[in-house]
């Protein structure tokens, strides 16, 4: 008996393992996305990058491209790339920081640095729009589909004579044909209302016909969850064009519910909804979990998260880097090497005390405290 024990706690941790190194994968892969859409601008506008890393810390392997030494790091929880005549405080040693040659940041027009700057973010902003318009192309995002053909029902549910392949049509009399929302939104109401059946008009080989559906009850269900409805309706995938235009859409709903969250957390002091690093891992491994689609889907969320983060008006992020070359821009003067510095280092001390914060929060919510 214990060594089957043994060897079930042994395939529930690779079962858990194995979405979680993904999940520290696709971090990496977010932040290497972000520095390379800084890297692409760089070199669109001809300044050097003495720098790309790909992670942080040891350097497992590099080589040099070009003039660009490229490099692995053990730590694959970031990444960065170093410009000539762009001094970050905060980042480490940089050999080419205070650099006024003609290939450096510091010697090119208010514009060019600012697309530079804004790199990294719209690197973000694509790789989302690529992973969202897969998505959607595939069927997978439920809010761009428009049958209400039935793909899957549930054998053993008392279902009256409806079957695979069937199109509803009505509810109740109330019209649901092409809004499989809406189909998904009554019986999940009528379900929670606790109602016994549900009438339905459905279509099959051009024939219309009615059926009641028996709503099956479970202790303890979720009304909510579409998988204990007893049916799922199929989802319609889309041609890339369509996809690629609806996925601009969705990047702009998420943005806002994004915005709106953070809205909510100053205006009402509530910061039940932020995550750190630790919450960000562990709902990445769980997305992980549920399948490779619901895996790009968080990534996604995650890389506009990303995007809209960096926008923020401080020092240590893009956001904070553009005003500050937009001020020295309006006002013909630099800041000086004393001022930069000390206003990057109290950022950066208010930057740790938010990941302490938020990492305090995730365990709190791991442990249920």
């Amino acid at each position: 008996m214990p060594s089957f024990s043994l060897l079930a706690s042994m395939q529930n941790f690779t079962q858990y393992l194995v979405p979680l190194f993904f999940a520290i994968l696709a971090f990496g892969v977010l932040i290497t996305v972000h520095e390379f859409g800084h890297f692409l601008f760089c070199k669109l506008f001809k300044v050097h990058t003495p720098t790309f890393s790909i992670g942080f810390g040891p350097t497992i392997i590099d080589h040099v491209f070009g003039r660009t030494n490229f490099r692995l790091a053990l730590i694959p929880l970031g990444g960065y790339v170093e410009i000539a005549g762009m001094d970050e405080p905060g980042q480490g040693k940089q050999q080419h920081a205070q650099s006024t040659a003609s290939d450096s940041f510091a010697n090119k027009s208010w514009w060019q640095k600012a697309l530079i700057i804004l790199g990294g973010i719209t690197g973000n902003l694509i790789f989302a729009h690529l992973l969202l318009t897969f998505l959607i192309q595939q069927g997978f995002i439920k809010q761009w589909c428009t049958s209400t053909r039935i793909a899957y029902i549930k054998e053993s549910s008392k279902n009256g004579s409806l079957q695979k392949g069937d199109k509803i049509l009505r509810l109740n009399e109330e019209d649901v044909q092409n809004q499989p929302q809406k189909v998904y939104r009554i019986l999940a109401a009528a379900k929670k209302q606790n109602q016994q059946s549900i009438e339905v008009t459905y279509e099959r080989e051009n024939n219309r016909k009615k059926t009641a559906f028996i709503l099956e009850k479970k202790p303890n269900a979720n009304p909510n969850a579409t998988t204990e409805l007893c049916l799922l309706l199929e989802q319609n995938k889309q041609s890339l064009k369509d996809a690629a235009i609806k996925a601009f859409f969705a990047i702009t709903s998420i943005s806002k519910l994004i915005l709106k969250s953070m809205g909510n957390m100053v205006m009402q002091r509530d910061a039940s909804a932020f995550s750190g690093p630790v919450g960000i891992i562990q709902t990445t491994t769980k997305a992980a979990q549920e399948g490779a689609l619901y895996f790009l889907f968080f990534v996604a969320i995650i890389s506009i998260n990303l995007a809209i983060f960096n926008l923020l008006p401080l020092p240590i992020l893009d956001g904070g880097q553009l005003l500050i070359i937009t001020l020295e821009s309006l006002s013909g003067k630099s800041l000086s090497e004393k001022a930069r510095a000390a206003i990057a280092n109290l950022c950066w001390l208010l930057f740790l005390l938010l990941i302490i914060f938020a990492t305090y929060q995730d365990i709190k919510k791991i442990f249920g405290w």
